[in-house]
C-alpha cells in the first residue's frame, strides 16, 4: 500500500497555485514518506516542503483522501499557504491558473479545478484560512510573554483538522502547546482551566485562555502515553486517578454547566435514542454506512437500551463529568503522575461511560495480561464504593457498557456531525460506535 500526498500551495492573491517538474512534466508537487501518519498530523508536511522544495508553509487542512484498491494507492490532498514571496518560488517551481489546467497529468486536473472553483468560498472553519496563523502566532507570543515563558525556536503547526488546530512551542520553561477548537466544543478552553485549577496533578497547567475565540495554551502534559505502557499498574492508577476526579466533581456539576459543558444524561440519551433510530438517510449515509440488517438490529435492540437507560437512573450513582473521548492515547505519564487531555467531547453524564475507549485499548495495548479488563474495571469502580458494593457496582457497571456506545454515537450524530463543514472528516465515528453497540 503506498500513500502520497498531493500538495495545493497557492500564491499570496490565490490567483495561481505551485507546479513543480517532474520527468518533463509539470505536477503539483507529490510526498511520499516512510512513516505512516493520521491525516490531521501535518507538521511533517510541513518540514518535507521546507527540505525539498524550499518553501516555507502552513498546511490549511485536508481536502480529500481517495482509497484506490486496485493500485493499492491512497492519495491525500493537501491545501497549503505560503509564506515567501511569489519571486523566491518562482526559482523552484512554476505557478499556473485556472486557464492552464491542461499543463498538469489528466489525473491532477480535476483536484485543482475543483480548488479554483471554491478559491472565492472561505471556509468557516477559522484555521482553515490564509492570515489564520499570524493571528495566533502574535496572541501566542503575547500569552508566553505575560506567563514569563520566552520562545527559543519556531512555533510548529502538528495537526489540522475541523475538530481542532493544534500548535507545539519551545520555550525557555520547556515545551507548550496551543489549542484552538471550534464553537461546538468552546467549553473545552474554560472547563480545561478550570480542572487545572481543581486538580492541578492530573490536568496539564493551563499558561492562558481565550474562551470567546476557543484558544488554549497548555503546559507540556508529559513524554509517555499510557498506551506505550506495558505494566498494568500504571493503566490502574491512572484509571482510579480520573475515577477520583469524577467522583469530586459529582459535587460541583454546576461549576461544569457555568462553563458550558453540555448535559447528557437520562433524557437526552433517550430522546436521541428515537431521533436516531427513525433517521434512516443518516444511518446509511457514507461509505461507511450501516447495511439494512444492521438497521434492523438496531431496532430490535431500542427496547433493551430504555431499559438500560432507566436502570441508570434508578441506581443512584450520580452524574459527573465525561471525557466523551477517553483513550489510553488522551492520557499521558510522567513519572507516576496521569494527565489528562483533550475535553472537547465532555458532559454531564453517567461518569462509567468513559471506560469504553480503555478498555478497548486494553485489548492491544496490554494483550500480555489475560485478566486486563476485568482488573481495570475493579482499579476504577474501587472509588465508588461509597455508593454501593463492588458486585452491585460491576452490574451497573455492565449496563452503563451496553449504553456508552450508544452515548458516543449521539455526541457525534446530535452535536459533532451536523455542526461540521466538512463532514466527511468525522462521518465514519457513528457507524463505528454503533457496530460497537451491536457487538
Amino acid at each position: 500500500m503506498s500513500t502520497v500526498y498531493t500538495l495545493i500551495i497557492p500564491n499570496t492573491t490565490r490567483t495561481g497555485v505551485f507546479l513543480v517538474l517532474r520527468e518533463q512534466q509539470w505536477i503539483l508537487p507529490e510526498l511520499t514518506f516512510e512513516q505512516q501518519y493520521f491525516w490531521q498530523v501535518v507538521g511533517q508536511i510541513n518540514e518535507a516542503v521546507r527540505e525539498r522544495l524550499g518553501l516555507e508553509v502552513t498546511t490549511l487542512r485536508c481536502r480529500s483522501i481517495v482509497h484506490d484498491a486496485p493500485s493499492a494507492r491512497t492519495e491525500l490532498v493537501y491545501e497549503l499557504e505560503y509564506h515567501n514571496s511569489t519571486e523566491f518560488a518562482t526559482s523552484r517551481g512554476h505557478w499556473i491558473g485556472p486557464e492552464a489546467l491542461d499543463e498538469l497529468p489528466l489525473a491532477q486536473r480535476p483536484i485543482l479545478a475543483a480548488w479554483f472553483e471554491e478559491v472565492d468560498r472561505p471556509s468557516r472553519v477559522p484555521w482553515y484560512r490564509p492570515g489564520w496563523r499570524d493571528t495566533i502566532l502574535s496572541w501566542l507570543n503575547t500569552a508566553l510573554n505575560q506567563s514569563g515563558h520566552m520562545l527559543t525556536g519556531a512555533v510548529e503547526q502538528v495537526r489540522s483538522w475541523e475538530r481542532a488546530s493544534l500548535w507545539r512551542a519551545p520555550t525557555n520553561l520547556g515545551v507548550v502547546y496551543f489549542k484552538a477548537v471550534p464553537s461546538m466544543f468552546g467549553h473545552e478552553p474554560a472547563l480545561t482551566a478550570l480542572l487545572a485549577e481543581r486538580f492541578p496533578a492530573l490536568i496539564p497547567s493551563v499558561l492562558a485562555v481565550s474562551a470567546t475565540q476557543g484558544w488554549l495554551l497548555l503546559a507540556d502534559a508529559g513524554h509517555r502515553r499510557l498506551m506505550d505502557e506495558l505494566e498494568i499498574k500504571h493503566w490502574e492508577r491512572a484509571l482510579r486517578d480520573y475515577a477520583g476526579m469524577q467522583l469530586m466533581l459529582t459535587q460541583h456539576v454546576d461549576a461544569l454547566h457555568v462553563v458550558g459543558v453540555p448535559d447528557r444524561g437520562q433524557a437526552w440519551l433517550l430522546s436521541g435514542l428515537e431521533q436516531l433510530v427513525a433517521d434512516t438517510a443518516t444511518l446509511t449515509q457514507g461509505p461507511t454506512g450501516l447495511s439494512h440488517d444492521e438497521i434492523t438490529a438496531l431496532h430490535v435492540l431500542k427496547p433493551a437500551l430504555q431499559t438500560a437507560c432507566t436502570t441508570w437512573e434508578q441506581s443512584g450513582l450520580p452524574l459527573s463529568l465525561e471525557h466523551g473521548d477517553f483513550s489510553a492515547w488522551q492520557i499521558q505519564i510522567d513519572g507516576d503522575t496521569s494527565r489528562f487531555l483533550d475535553w472537547s467531547d465532555s458532559s454531564v453524564a453517567p461518569p462509567f461511560f468513559s471506560l469504553l475507549g480503555p478498555l478497548d485499548d486494553s485489548a492491544s495495548g496490554l494483550a500480555h495480561v489475560p485478566d486486563a479488563a476485568p482488573r481495570l474495571r475493579d482499579a476504577y469502580l474501587s472509588q465508588w464504593t461509597e455508593f454501593a458494593t463492588l458486585h452491585v457496582l460491576q452490574r451497573l457497571f455492565d449496563v452503563t457498557q451496553c449504553l456508552a456506545p450508544l452515548h458516543h454515537a449521539l455526541i457525534y450524530y446530535l452535536d459533532i456531525l451536523p455542526s461540521m463543514e466538512q463532514r466527511w472528516e468525522m462521518e465514519q465515528m457513528l457507524p463505528y460506535y454503533l457496530r460497537m453497540l451491536l457487538i
